[in-house]
């Protein structure tokens, strides 16, 4: 339509505008308000944005930016080599034991006196179980997040957990082969808004200088739900990611690809 086609190139000269902006004076509010503005509008087939108040393009921002800061996120933990933290791949586990100081760029402003075990999970096909160790610390904490940043903490030691061994199924409503049974051998079900899932366990480094905490990783274990039952893997289905990278460039080259 004459309409929508009139749109969708002034969102193309927006979106191409951004590359001459220099990196310091950058207005990524304003920028998003933008952009998020044609979007919608796009969507909604409107011939103008004259409509969107203040209030509405505030709100659009608010419930859209943390989808691609994780997705950018969760992709460069998963499928970037060169990531110190990073686990390499989807259904894997990176073992972090050497503490994080100020060169280290993965995460803004990291913890220096724990421990990272980072695994990166992949939903769509198959539930993946983990089981999580029994430490001897004050402070262990797991938090994990998807691509919506909805983020959970389901066992700590500040709600008591960690006495003993815990194993959790991970799902969402789209995973292929789960869909909400009990298993033999499950400690907690955790059912998940996103398909691409960070789930990050932060364990205290120096109040056992023995290393008792560090051993007790080796019952670490991940596995996919049919892995665990002793069955045939599931097959995995192929996806094709938008470019990722960081936060600017998403929204400067394919943010509407990405949402």
């Amino acid at each position: 339509m004459k309409t929508q086609s009139t749109l969708q190139r002034t969102l193309q000269a927006m979106v191409s505008s951004l590359a001459g902006i220099r990196k310091e004076k950058v207005n990524m509010r304003k920028i998003l308000s933008t952009i998020l503005v044609a979007f919608f509008t796009l969507g909604a087939g409107l011939s103008s944005a004259a409509e969107l108040t203040d209030e509405d393009m505030d709100n659009i921002v608010r419930r859209s930016y943390q989808y691609v800061a994780m997705y950018n996120v969760n992709n460069n933990f998963a499928m970037v080599e060169s990531n110190p933290l990073g686990s390499k791949g989807w259904n894997k586990t990176k073992f972090n034991l050497e503490l994080a100081d100020h060169t280290v760029k993965a995460i803004a402003r990291p913890n220096n006196d724990t421990y990272y075990i980072i695994s990166m999970l992949d939903l769509r096909d198959d539930a993946v179980v983990i089981n999580y160790p029994a430490f001897d610390t004050k402070y262990a904490s797991l938090e994990v997040s998807g691509y919506d940043h909805y983020v959970t903490v389901p066992i700590a030691t500040s709600k008591g957990d960690f006495k003993e061994e815990t194993s959790i199924l991970y799902y969402s409503d789209r995973t292929k082969n789960y869909k909400g049974k009990e298993i033999k051998g499950v400690d907690k079900s955790l059912k998940m808004t996103s398909d691409f899932v960070i789930a990050f366990l932060r364990v205290s480094a120096h109040e056992t200088k023995d290393g008792r905490n560090v051993k007790a990783l080796d019952n670490f274990k991940l596995a996919t739900l049919s892995e665990f039952q002793g069955k045939e893997p599931v097959q995995k289905t192929t996806v094709d990611f938008p470019a990722w990278g960081n936060d600017q460039k998403v929204f400067k080259n394919n943010f509407l690809e990405v949402m």
